[in-house]
């Protein structure tokens, strides 16, 4: 009996596909999807420390966490709106660290491009991220295209007099997740509230000279 070979097929996926489903996202980021939220505001953190200290601005960094939001702010010189377009295209990897040899603090070296499409994947189809900084506010908003099967992302911007960088996470019932992860070995408070109190003391414990704020719905916490 003749054998017949197996001819295989060669599949093409979209770049952006490695950002915007659960187990891709998960490889990005390292951790399962409950630790996200917290694994973002820790790259966040470490993004807006080293923002201040490339100036010689003694660091202000506040995270307010919200029933439906987190939100992290800095006293630092401003993100770059050239750095937040690059972010979005996904053809393309942005990074201020991947190609310098020095200490710095953020491992992901691509926290925006996981930031945006975070709560998208996490809620199902829908997403949205709010950045302020260097005088221009930044929607962006991400939704389902269902007939394509592909994120569609709406970017606007507005003119702003904020100083420092503001990032906004939109993230529905964010404030009563649940944290735990049995396979990771850091983050294991209970929920997105003690993981963040845990997570801000730690910065506060190892950056003695910045300043850190914690506002919590129950109330507000400084470190």
């Amino acid at each position: 009996m003749k054998q017949t070979m197996l001819a295989r097929t060669a599949f093409t996926t979209d770049r952006m596909m490695e950002f915007f489903t659960e187990p891709e996202l998960t490889t990005q980021i390292g951790y399962g999807k409950k630790l996200w939220p917290v694994v973002l505001v820790k790259e966040l953190i470490d993004n807006s420390l080293d923002a201040c200290e490339s100036t010689d601005v003694v660091p202000r960094i506040a995270v307010t966490l919200e029933c439906d939001a987190i939100t992290v702010e800095d006293n630092g010189p401003g993100l770059k709106p050239e750095i937040i377009e690059r972010s979005l295209d996904y053809r393309v990897r942005v990074s201020d660290k991947k190609y310098y040899i020095a200490p710095t603090r953020g491992q992901l070296g691509n926290a925006l491009k996981c930031l945006w499409p975070a709560s998208f994947v996490a809620n199902g189809e829908h997403g949205v991220i709010e950045i302020t900084a260097s005088g221009l506010h930044h929607h962006v908003e991400i939704r389902l295209d269902r007939i394509a099967h592909m994120p569609d992302i709406c970017h606007n911007m507005t003119p702003s007099v904020k100083k420092g960088t503001c990032v906004k996470m939109v993230w529905p019932g964010i404030a009563s997740l649940e944290t735990q992860d049995r396979d990771a070995e850091f983050y294991q408070a209970k929920t997105v509230a003690d993981a963040l109190r845990d997570l801000m003391a730690d910065f506060s414990a190892f950056n003695p000279h910045a300043i850190f704020e914690l506002a919590l719905p129950n109330g507000k916490i400084f470190m």
